[in-house]
């Protein structure tokens, strides 16, 4: 919930108890601060302030943390209001918040990271030294100050981290003993130190934290730090409440991805945080069951011993851990299922059963479905099973995953630049165990490039450990020929395009796709199908060329089939897809399947060009023109920079690229005898001078242009059109609308085929006639042309027509109407990126607002 939102539904005097008590400034950034502070700390401590007067009491502490700890560092009135904003929008941040919260959990054993405190604070560009703070006295004091005010808020006396306070004040008083003009501190802290130690925990508590007799065989953990996940583990723990009804809970996802490291931070915290827990969600037991049978490490893959292969062997580590071995032991096989079930019912058990894809035993998902009350289990999987609650582990946010990695970095003493760890997440798509593996191999070779590159290699350790077992289970079904098929589609796949691709049965492709979903090999969102990049680079790899080359053919000519039917709708969703596919490198050397890419692109780019996809559109004519080249076939080349290239850099102003660009396909078609080319050339420069104002040399462009045309076909027709704008701009109007009035008559001659030539010629008599004073008349022309516009789904021209329109409408005075059309105008402009209208237009609005007296065109 956005803070704003959480803090407008408090009641009123709460509210104003939040953002302090005369509602002052240093409240709000408190109160903001504080919210910040529960959305980092654990599940059950956000329990414990679930009320709105714990909420006030915690904020009113940080405030008073707050106002203290500046108060050292200034007392300058100006600098105040600095030093607070410098401070509160360093604390609001997830890294620092997530540190802070550690002061509020009572049973962490963690420390205050200061260097990486210090280091968020220097990424906001903030330098303590050139502020003139001593940034880690600073933290110690607010650490220090805010424990003191907890205490004086009687709601929270149980709540700060006594262990972490003591330090915090051990390393304060070894500060102030380093300054003999803060001796006197020294003592008032220590007899703080004692105050609050006495005062948080009574003589007659002082056994609240021992452990109560919780039985478990809980590993030791692989990682010092656990990092991010925190949605995760917040559902986790929901489940995991005896409240909630499922009993089974499965954590599934590719391997890697952080399934056994979530379910044993889950189980510690249920084990550390045992005398914070309330008796009805506590467990009195933790069993856990590991049937992993190899780790990656550094070295590569290494086998472990597998202790637990059925689930005979399951029933016996329960039974040890339980303290029931001998009596199980006594028992018959047939009696033994009883027994762990008699056991498991007299305690409350957390049952954790990893890697259950290592197991093969169907009877285990027999035991697990009938599990008795009060038992929870979590099973760790990499392939779905149907009788638990899902808990999919997605890669860890780009966030979670850069903390990951310097948390890596730290632990292994080795610096990283900015760059570089951007690179590591971009390659290892945030899978936690091919980040922890990646900066253990940099840490011994200092070439991060060459590591990165042994993360994708389909035959390296990290891709065989994640995904080779689990592809093996699928080779020689269709769910194996539906995943080649979505690892070719670039973005996604939806049912009805992998049908048409794999021409496959309805059933059978759905059964397909179900296997894959709970092999974790494909994610389903809404019925679009897709995969890692990781996971991609090894399903590739696999391909022979032929089959990439047959299987990019099915789904170049299922997306051409869509776009000739012309859905706009459509179009969109599938738009990265369509782009993505006619942008990549063809597979091999196939010809037929790069003329193929070449044709979808003619199609496609008008589509782009109407809905403002520039970038798109300069990706696609670039790969056009590329594999066009690659052919032989200079002369497509040339039009796929003259009739697309160059028209993108004129409509973003970028006249000088546009030029260039131009001049090189002149000079190319030049070469090569392309007369066609060298007119296309002509007119834009044409089109380029009349922009620039230099109406005389446009003119001369398109003359030329029109002298240079093989035939008076199209082209012949379109640099017609262009010199007519020409002929107005220099006045020559009855020439202009000469040229557009035999226009107008052969488009309305051929009617379907001239609809969008029409538009455009209708357009540009409007304008002849609303430049040589005849307002009125061109309205009637404007309007057709933007009908058949929207007709066609031309975007910039109706932005275009709706303009001309305004200014019809101001020259005749009916200012109310121009400013409605205008503003519908700049709408459009808007949408599709026309950077140019759009200022044009926005001019125009100022103008007709009377905000400015003169109107620059």
């Amino acid at each position: 919930m956005p803070f704003e939102t959480w803090l407008n539904s408090l009641s009123q005097p709460t509210r104003e108890i939040l953002l302090g008590a005369a509602g002052d400034y240093l409240g709000g950034i408190a109160s903001e601060i504080t919210f910040r502070l529960l959305g980092n700390a654990n599940y059950h401590i956000r329990k414990r302030f679930k009320t709105e007067p714990m909420q006030a009491a915690l904020n009113c502490a940080m405030s008073q943390a707050l106002y203290k700890s500046i108060n050292l560092l200034t007392e300058e009135d100006e600098l105040i209001i600095h030093y607070i904003d410098i401070l509160g929008e360093w604390m609001k941040q997830e890294v620092v918040s997530g540190e802070l919260a550690q002061l509020i959990d009572p049973r962490s054993s963690y420390q205050l990271d200061l260097t990486r405190l210090e280091r968020t604070f220097r990424l906001l560009d903030y330098a303590p030294e050139y502020l003139d703070i001593d940034f880690f006295d600073f933290v110690y004091h607010f650490a220090h100050y805010f424990q003191l005010a907890c205490d004086e808020q009687k709601e929270l006396r149980e709540i700060v981290n006594i262990r972490l306070v003591r330090v915090i004040t051990s390393q304060l008083e070894e500060i102030t003993r380093l300054d003999s003009r803060t001796a006197v501190a020294s003592e008032r802290t220590a007899l703080a130190t004692e105050s609050i130690a006495s005062a948080l925990v009574p003589s007659n508590q002082q056994t609240k934290f021992t452990l109560p007799n919780l039985k478990h065989n809980l590993p030791q953990r692989v990682y010092n730090y656990f990092v991010g996940r925190k949605g995760e583990i917040d559902q986790l723990f929901t489940l995991l409440s005896p409240n909630h009804q499922a009993w089974v809970i499965v954590i599934d996802g590719i391997g890697g991805i952080g399934k056994t490291a979530i379910a044993l931070e889950a189980a510690y915290y249920y084990f550390e945080h045992v005398n914070e827990i309330s008796p009805s969600e506590r467990f009195e037991a933790i069993i856990w069951v590991s049937a992993q049978n190899t780790v990656l490490t550094g070295e590569g893959i290494v086998s472990r011993v597998q202790v637990i292969r059925s689930l005979d062997d399951i029933y016996t580590t329960i039974s040890v851990v339980l303290g029931h071995e001998e009596i199980f032991n006594r028992a018959s096989s047939e009696e033994r299922h009883e027994l762990v079930r008699r056991f498991l019912t007299d305690q409350r058990t957390l049952l954790i059963i990893d890697n259950l894809e290592s197991i093969d035993n169907s009877n285990i998902l027999n035991f697990l479905q009938e599990l008795p009350k009060p038992t929870k289990c979590i099973v760790t999987t990499r392939h779905r099973i149907n009788v638990a609650l899902p808990l999919r582990l997605a890669p860890m946010d780009e966030q979670d995953a850069k903390s990951l990695i310097l948390r890596e970095c730290e632990e292994r003493k080795i610096r990283l630049e900015d760059q570089e760890v951007d690179q590591i997440y971009q390659r290892t798509e945030g899978v936690p165990l091919a980040m922890v593996w990646s900066i253990s191999q940099i840490a011994h070779n200092d070439d991060v490039a060459a590591v990165l590159r042994q993360v994708r290699q389909p035959s390296g350790d990290v891709l065989h450990y994640i995904l080779k077992d689990t592809f093996t289970l699928v080779e020689n079904k269709p769910a194996n020929t539906l995943l080649l098929a979505i690892a070719l589609f670039p973005q996604h796949a939806t049912r009805e395009a992998l049908k048409n691709v794999t021409g496959m049965s309805i059933s059978i492709r759905d059964n397909g796709l179900e296997e894959l979903e709970k092999l974790s090999l494909i994610n389903n969102s809404k019925g679009r199908f897709s995969m890692l990049s990781i996971t991609r680079s090894f399903v590739t790899h696999l391909l022979n060329e032929e089959t990439i080359v047959d299987i990019q053919k099915r789904i170049l000519e299922y997306y051409q089939d869509m776009i000739a039917k012309g859905n706009p709708e459509l179009l969109t969703l599938e738009r990265q897809n369509i782009v993505g596919i006619i942008t990549v490198e063809p597979a091999g050397d196939s010809i037929s399947l790069s003329k193929l890419i070449i044709e979808v692109i003619k199609q496609f780019i008008g589509y782009l060009l109407n809905f403002g996809f520039w970038d798109d559109v300069l990706k696609c004519s670039a790969a056009g023109g590329r594999l066009a080249n690659e052919l032989g076939d200079s002369i497509q080349h040339i039009d796929f920079i003259l009739d697309h290239e160059e028209f993108i850099h004129y409509l973003r102003n970028d006249f000088d690229k546009a030029e260039k660009v131009t001049k090189e396909a002149l000079n190319l078609s030049l070469s090569i005898g392309y007369s066609n080319g060298k007119a296309k050339a002509l007119r834009n420069l044409g089109v380029l001078s009349r922009r620039r104002g230099d109406v005389p040399q446009a003119k001369t462009y398109l003359l030329e242009a029109q002298d240079s045309v093989d035939g008076v076909g199209e082209l012949y027709r379109q640099i017609s059109g262009t010199l007519a704008s020409v002929y107005r701009r220099l006045g020559e109007f009855e020439t202009a609308k000469e040229i557009l009035e035999k226009e107008i008559e052969v488009c309305r001659h051929n009617k379907e085929d001239e609809r969008d030539r029409l538009s455009i010629a209708l357009g540009r008599y409007g304008t002849c006639l609303l430049e040589s004073g005849q307002p009125q008349d061109a309205i009637q022309y404007f309007e057709e042309s933007k009908l058949v516009d929207i007709e066609l789904g031309r975007n910039s021209s109706i932005g275009f027509n709706f303009f001309k329109l305004a200014k019809c409408y101001n020259l005749l005075g009916k200012q109310n109407i121009a400013k409605k059309n205008a503003q519908q105008a700049l709408d459009v402009f808007v949408a599709i990126g026309d950077q140019h209208n759009m200022q044009k237009t926005h001019s125009f609005l100022k103008y007709i607002e009377g905000e400015v007296s003169d109107l620059v065109e």
